[in-house]
């Protein structure tokens, strides 16, 4: 079944969410795909009654030491507080991490997109009842599911957890030549002046994607436009969906 993911005016909330865009060369970046920019400027704000939202688990991002023993005993109390069929999902994902850290570059890449292309795909309308909804890692894994921005994002966390550098990877929003659709995928760049291989929850393999047009890309340090990791556009602290998930990140202490 085709995971499709939003339509072209779907991925406007992380546009309309841009902080003090006003005064950032975002908004022109923006303003040169109107497509792209819908009319919702709706808060992440729990809704009632939606599917599992972790906000109060507590774990910690380190890069110095193993994820599962830096992790102990912020694990042990997260996974009690999971339904089982979560719990035993975040355990397999854990054991992901914990096997992969130090294996090739190729093994890990490959390692995640299968793992989290695995999972369904579900809609932020049918999943969170919003029209845009970033999750987190854990949510998406306890879930078992979320869209194209949701698997990416966890793509790139996980990634991250197994110690690879921020700087190789950037969270890109693309249009897609073939389908009519706005799109989220994860980059990996094996260098800086290199053309990226994409993760991507409609393609299971690892490769360079020049059907897909990158509009812009971010990671905990910048936002850059296209594959030109030189044209610092903005910072990530501009976009208010990423800030929202890193206050939900900071609470659950997963990163």
């Amino acid at each position: 079944m085709l995971r499709s993911c939003h339509r072209i005016n779907g991925l406007g909330g992380a546009f309309k969410g841009f902080v003090n865009a006003s005064r950032s060369p975002l908004k022109a970046l923006v303003a040169s795909f109107p497509l792209w920019c819908s009319m919702h400027a709706h808060s992440l704000e729990k809704v009632p009654g939606h599917p599992l939202s972790l906000h109060q688990t507590t774990v910690k991002f380190s890069s110095d030491i193993p994820f599962n023993e830096r992790n102990s005993h912020s694990i042990a109390r997260l996974l009690k507080r999971l339904p089982q069929e979560s719990a035993l999902r975040v355990r397999e994902w854990l054991k992901l991490v914990e096997q992969n850290r130090l294996r090739p570059m190729v093994t890990k890449l490959k390692a995640v997109n299968d793992y989290f292309n695995a999972l369904a795909y579900i809609s932020d309308e049918e999943m969170w009842q919003v029209e845009d909804y970033w999750a987190t890692p854990l949510e998406v894994i306890s879930n078992g599911k979320g869209d194209c921005e949701d698997l990416a994002i966890a793509k790139y966390f996980t990634l991250r957890a197994m110690g690879v550098s921020s700087q190789q990877l950037g969270i890109s929003y693309v249009k897609s030549y073939r389908l009519p659709t706005a799109h989220m995928v994860l980059d990996y760049y094996d260098s800086r002046e290199s053309r990226p291989v994409t993760l991507d929850n409609l393609d299971d393999t690892i490769r360079e994607r020049p059907d897909l047009n990158a509009i812009y890309s971010f990671n905990e340090e910048h936002v850059w436009s296209s594959h030109n990791r030189s044209s610092n556009v903005g910072s990530p602290s501009e976009i208010r969906h990423w800030l929202l998930l890193q206050e939900k990140l900071s609470d659950q202490l997963l990163f």
